[in-house]
């Protein structure tokens, strides 16, 4: 193995994998549920194609943004998120 294939080994392997589907993570577009602490798919680019393993909700009284895995969205009854 030449020293570029060492590097592409060593990156793939310690790349994180999506505590919904379990594909690994491209750190760019990822997020942090808030209920689970689990690292999933989250598009944060509409012009990147990368599927979303989850969603992101507004707290209506404190306006604040947070992040729901797909899982955690589905036990809670959170249904789908508007677009």
């Amino acid at each position: 193995m030449d020293e570029a294939e060492q590097i592409i080994a060593m990156t793939t392997s310690s790349r994180q994998a999506c505590s919904v589907c379990g594909d690994p993570m491209d750190p760019p577009h990822t997020a942090s549920c808030l209920f689970c602490s689990g690292t999933f798919h989250l598009t944060w680019d509409t012009r990147v194609e990368v599927k979303d393993c989850g969603r992101f909700d507004l707290d209506d009284q404190s306006l604040a943004l947070y992040f729901t895995c797909g899982s955690c969205a589905a036990s809670r009854g959170m249904g789908a998120q508007a677009t």
